[in-house]
């Protein structure tokens, strides 16, 4: 019965594709030319304010291929997600996939991984203090992300700012002092997004805390599961499960592997080449970076392996013993870029999220141990 019923979802997601396709190319394709001539009928002049606002300025400065192009990519990405989910769906059982990541690990390592996260949390968000006086001030300029323009959300008073700030800080350290209370990661996560709406609301999209926004947004759910498995554990049992930690991975993972999948949408392997990376370390202008670009190996090299890192990261939730190969590759990937094109701090928050493929218990208790035979050590040399 199950194999009947995936047998008609592959072939209705066919039909589906073949449909989407078609409307496309007989029918969507030349609204594009209509709007880019100003003769898009009223609704679709009306949508493009909202999902496109910036449309009627960039008209100006690209030709009609451009936004042709443009149009083109949405319905291949369209498909290849619709796709791409059919053939998961078909292979893999969702239930069977829940079950087999059901993480479980001790408390210990639990209360240790919150620790760290909402401390680090702290030191990537203590600057937004300084933002919030700019954002008052560049009103004038604020445009707001969908959602915000579809609530008709202005820029908030100064004073509001700063209150959601303090009651932010203050959500925050009440887990780092041991609070399990599901309101507070949830404040946590509601006020950073808010935030990160605002600071996005400027037309200049900042990508370097997304995987850590997404992070945030899921550690409720984690902070919800593990208080049930606590408060109706028996003594004998020390260890707690936990999905969400499967889930915040694989987020990880599908930002990288969604970094790399852009740039070969976008470009193909020409991204990849020697040529581009020149171009790209120009543009930054940093000495290290001049200077390697000379080779034509290196040059080769470095935007190949940043292209296959970012599409083959997922390969540490198959094999977990990958992490030991993949995250000092990530870590080298981040420091590289900011030493080569000055791009991020030297201690990002993409570094920082790889605290989730840590086995925190392991690593305590082999720092234990190394302490341990040092002290046993000095007593024999005494």
């Amino acid at each position: 019965m199950v194999k009947v019923l995936r047998n008609k979802v592959i072939v209705y997601t066919f039909i589906l594709i073949l449909i989407l396709s078609a409307v496309y190319i007989f029918f969507l394709r030349d609204l594009v030319i209509l709007a880019y001539e100003d003769n898009a009928p009223y609704w679709l002049e009306h949508l493009i304010e909202v999902l496109y606002p910036r449309f009627i300025v960039e008209k100006q400065r690209f030709e009609l291929s451009f936004f042709l192009y443009k149009a083109d990519q949405i319905l291949i990405r369209t498909l290849l997600v619709t796709a791409g989910l059919t053939i998961s769906c078909y292979c893999i059982s969702p239930i069977s996939l829940i079950r087999y990541q059901i993480q479980s690990f001790p408390i210990k390592q639990y209360n240790i991984l919150i620790f760290i996260f909402y401390a680090g949390l702290l030191y990537f968000s203590w600057r937004w203090v300084f933002a919030f006086d700019e954002i008052v001030k560049l009103a004038p300029f604020y445009k707001g992300i969908l959602i915000y323009r579809l609530l008709h959300l202005p820029v908030l008073p100064l004073g509001l700012f700063y209150t959601l700030y303090t009651f932010y800080i203050i959500s925050i350290l009440n887990i780092l002092r041991g609070s399990r209370k599901v309101i507070w990661p949830a404040s946590v996560a509601l006020i950073l997004v808010l935030f990160q709406g605002y600071i996005n609301s400027f037309e200049k999209v900042e990508h370097g805390q997304v995987t850590l926004t997404y992070a945030v947004m899921l550690m409720p759910f984690m902070f919800l599961e593990i208080n049930d498995q606590i408060r109706y554990r028996t003594q004998q049992n020390d260890k707690v499960q936990s999905w969400t930690l499967f889930l915040i991975q694989f987020t990880i993972a599908a930002v990288y592997f969604l970094s790399g999948l852009e740039k070969m949408l976008t470009s193909g392997l020409a991204w990849a080449s020697s040529d581009t990376f020149r171009t790209y370390i120009t543009l930054h202008d940093q000495p290290l970076g001049i200077e390697l670009a000379r080779n034509d190996v290196i040059a080769s090299i470095l935007p190949l392996g940043a292209l296959f890192f970012q599409l083959t990261f997922f390969i540490i939730l198959i094999k977990p013993r990958w992490k030991y190969i993949y995250l000092p590759m990530g870590i080298f990937f981040h420091l590289g870029t900011k030493i080569l094109m000055d791009i991020g701090p030297y201690f990002s928050s993409w570094i920082f999220v790889y605290i989730f493929f840590i086995d925190w218990k392991r690593l305590w208790n082999k720092v234990l141990s190394a302490i341990d035979k040092r002290h046993i050590n000095n007593q024999k040399g005494a």
